[in-house]
């Protein structure tokens, strides 16, 4: 039907007015305009207003049911997630979720014993539940005076100051191995064997250097009580308080092999390959990591509780990857270098305990000293710290897997 418009109508009407129709044509003729009133077709002003309104309230129920339909769906969505099912936690930062291991698992079963009952009442247990075995008294470390020469490690480490203050020492010493050097083994890249090939693999879990038999990667720290709190650092150590720390993918392997971090350090761990890698990270006290790193990319993470000993450092993707991060609250730990020597600056003078780690071995127990054989309960042993240099000496050992 055509559109009409106000004139039109009104031309109807001045129409009918004008003549003189039959009671039941202008009946007709009021019903069509009815229609046309009722079905919009035309433009008038009071049309619009109307076509308007109703516009608006069909729009508004629309509304109404859309939002309806809105609330319906987020309280079912609510109800389906308020179940009794635990939710699995999306990962964030971890692209392959590492999964906590056993306590068993964690470390080196050498490393981590179980907690036996003994009935031998020569053993006193300590603050924190060990039982110390009765062993040799381990020989005060030798004091050297300020005015002897410095070592090679005095005058590259930042930490050393050269007027010492009488409440603070240095401790170091040397470790070598006990018996014929062993044999450096070889390990054969198993992935990527285009790239990781190529490079001169080995196995680090044990490092003899073959001139003077140093063992290196013996890890050393100061130990403290998990009741008590670790003493407070010399003033040197705050400018490297937050001083981030970097182990490396480099030539498939991490470099270096074992690193130390204090809590709050950035841990940073970069990919200098042109192929990927992870960094699986597991630990008794901090969340496990698990990062897989692009090449030329970094990952950076921070562990804000001590770990009691290293937490092994793997690549999941090249098996024979490994490595170890020590984390603890206190600055005071070091790792033998090739030489097998060690050196931990500005300790609080006074008596301390010490423990030593190696991943081949787990605790390092029996050692020589000045010829004197001494049994160390667990790695650990206490010794007096007096102001200056203060040198363990050279300590014999076998490292062993047994």
């Amino acid at each position: 039907m055509p559109m009409r418009d106000e004139n039109d109508i009104r031309r109807r009407f001045e129409r009918l007015a004008s003549v003189q129709p039959s009671e039941e044509s202008a009946r007709r003729a009021i019903d069509r305009t009815r229609r046309a009133i009722d079905s919009h077709e035309f433009t008038d002003l009071p049309g619009k207003r109307r076509a308007i309104m109703l516009t608006r309230i069909a729009a508004l129920v629309l509304l109404l049911l859309f939002v309806t339909s809105a609330v319906g769906g987020v309280v079912w969505y609510v109800a389906s997630n308020t179940s009794d099912e635990p939710q699995q936690e999306s990962p964030s930062e971890i692209v392959t979720p590492a999964q906590p291991q056993k306590a068993e698992e964690q470390n080196s079963p050498k490393a981590v014993e179980e907690e036996i009952p003994d009935s031998d009442p020569k053993k006193t247990p300590t603050k924190d539940g060990d039982e110390v075995e009765p062993s040799e008294p381990t020989p005060e470390p030798k004091i050297v005076k300020d005015n002897d020469p410095p070592s090679e490690s005095d005058s590259t480490n930042p930490a050393v100051v050269s007027d010492m203050d009488p409440n603070w020492g240095h401790l170091t010493g040397t470790f070598v191995f006990d018996g014929d050097t062993p044999p450096t083994n070889r390990l054969r890249a198993s992935k990527d064997i285009a790239f990781c090939g190529k490079h001169k693999l080995v196995d680090e879990s044990l490092i003899v250097n073959k001139q003077n038999k140093g063992i290196k990667n013996i890890v050393v720290f100061l130990y403290v009580n998990s009741s008590e709190d670790p003493p407070t650092p010399h003033p040197s150590y705050e400018k490297t308080a937050l001083n981030e720390v970097v182990v490396n993918n480099s030539r498939c392997r991490f470099d270096p092999h074992i690193v130390l971090v204090r809590t709050n350090q950035p841990l940073v761990i970069k990919n200098s390959d042109k192929i990927g890698h992870n960094a699986k990270l597991d630990f008794f006290n901090n969340r496990p990591i698990n990062p897989l790193i692009p090449p030329y990319k970094d990952s950076k993470h921070v562990f804000t509780t001590t770990e009691r000993l290293p937490a092994r450092l793997s690549c999941t993707i090249h098996p024979w990857m490994a490595g170890w991060v020590v984390v603890k609250d206190h600055p005071y730990m070091a790792v033998t270098d090739e030489n097998g020597r060690f050196q931990i600056d500005n300790l609080p003078v006074g008596e301390w305990t010490f423990q030593f780690w190696h991943e081949k071995a787990g605790y390092v127990r029996d050692v020589t000293i000045d010829e004197s054989e001494v049994s160390w309960s667990r790695g650990r042993v206490t010794l007096n710290i007096g102001s200056g240099h203060n040198d363990l000496g050279t300590v014999s050992t076998t490292i062993t897997d047994d």
